[in-house]
């Protein structure tokens, strides 16, 4: 949930990232600003991942603009924060096509949405870095929380403000939750590099459609792909 370091697309503010320190938001957010800008224009990229975690959706909608890109070639991926509800998850699509900046375009929308993990934030946890109160910042709402998320999902896919609905951190058992009652997430974002795969979860994902795309694929936080023996080799 916090700012961390990340590859250029991810839009929590590139590679860069590391001297920013805590909840230190403006520093992500204009690490966000140029990483975004940079990847449009200077590398050609056409994926940009945000999330309201990463409070830097106002950020990537000024980089696309100020890219010249059109909107229709950049493929946009943002995330509401969990299982929140139905209310609270169609506040959340709108409030990022908002902060997006794409509210003045004919037609608006997201192309990208997903749930970003099974959990809820803990209501004293929002914005705090730590505390044994926040240790862990998650609970579990529920199942009926969770349909009612998803169900919002799907009402914003049928009216058009998004392209596709997906979820993130999902385990096999929550994607066998989704599948009692509805229609399934068209992607699953999960942690997925050389250290760190779920073989069973792509099986169950690959046998029911669902398309696995990894987040920190060089690694993550500690460690990269990129310094280790086998791959130098």
């Amino acid at each position: 949930m916090r700012p961390t370091a990340a590859w250029g697309p991810d839009a929590n503010g590139g590679h860069g990232l590391m001297d920013c320190a805590g909840n230190n938001y403006s520093c992500a957010q204009e690490h966000a600003r140029h990483a975004v800008q940079s990847w449009l224009q200077d590398v050609g990229g056409t994926h940009v991942d945000s999330a309201n975690d990463y409070r830097t959706q106002v950020q990537v909608g000024e980089a696309l603009k100020a890219s010249g890109r059109a909107r229709e070639e950049v493929f946009v991926t943002t995330k509401c924060p969990g299982a929140i509800g139905f209310n609270a998850t169609l506040q959340c699509i709108e409030d990022n096509i908002q902060m997006l900046g794409f509210y003045s375009e004919a037609k608006p929308y997201i192309d990208l949405v997903l749930v970003h993990f099974p959990f809820a934030v803990k209501p004293e946890c929002n914005g705090i870095t730590g505390g044994p109160e926040c240790t862990p910042p998650y609970y579990d709402p529920g199942t009926e929380v969770r349909r009612g998320t998803w169900a919002a999902m799907e009402l914003a896919l049928r009216l058009g403000r998004v392209r596709a609905v997906g979820v993130s951190n999902y385990e096999v058992k929550h994607l066998v939750e989704i599948s009692d009652f509805a229609e399934k997430p068209a992607v699953n974002q999960v942690e997925w590099h050389p250290y760190h795969h779920d073989d069973q979860l792509k099986a169950y994902c690959d046998a029911n459609g669902i398309q696995v795309e990894a987040w920190s694929p060089l690694s993550g936080q500690n460690a990269s792909a990129l310094s280790d023996p086998t791959v130098k080799d």
